[in-house]
């Protein structure tokens, strides 16, 4: 569940490129610190334990985790994804899929391919009219998939269309129904307007 929803977030960032920067400013800082003291505790750390496996102090682990602190830098984040054994991502990302990414709300995600290298600015998704377009559809055929109480859909028989990529294993929740519980026909959408 996000706790912005993807209307506010339009409204606040076609105010003005100062509003757009503070809420990256702030998600950032404290998404990481969130997110680093989330999964130290996930793996019964303490910061002590931390501090040891990066190699820091453990006044260093406390500032990271503090939502106020704003100064973590590449080489210190380096060190605490390896010593968490995961994935460190940093990338530039337009306006349109970071709003999707904040509101949760489901966005095909082109991973590192040329398009997304050279990132369009605010001003030109709002010139392309990106914000407003209309609901992208992708159509998903299965013979038997059926719902799990988790609310995603895995294809049990049957597979998807030639038109999908076979990256695409999960359906959302808000994917179409058929009448018998069973999902003969499902529609993958990718939300990019907001009513």
């Amino acid at each position: 569940m996000s706790l912005y929803s993807k209307k506010g977030l339009l409204e606040r960032i076609r105010r003005s490129r100062d509003t757009r920067a503070r809420l990256v400013s702030s998600n950032l800082e404290k998404g990481i610190a969130f997110q680093i003291k989330a999964t130290r505790l996930r793996r019964m750390l303490t910061q002590a334990n931390l501090a040891h496996a990066t190699g820091m102090s453990q006044n260093n682990i406390s500032r990271l985790e503090d939502e106020t602190y704003g100064k973590h830098t590449l080489s210190s984040l380096k060190r605490i994804a390896q010593a968490l054994d995961v994935a460190l991502v940093v990338r530039l990302v337009p306006f349109s899929q970071y709003i999707d990414w904040l509101s949760s709300t489901p966005h095909l995600d082109n991973g590192i391919g040329p398009e997304a290298l050279a990132v369009p600015s605010y001003t030109e998704e709002e010139n392309a009219k990106t914000y407003d377009a209309d609901l992208k559809y992708y159509t998903l055929y299965s013979q038997n998939v059926r719902s799990t109480s988790a609310g995603t859909l895995p294809i049990a028989s049957g597979g998807y269309s030639e038109q999908l990529s076979p990256v695409v294993t999960k359906i959302p929740q808000f994917a179409s129904i058929s009448g018998s519980g069973v999902y003969e026909h499902l529609v993958l959408a990718e939300e990019r307007k907001v009513s």
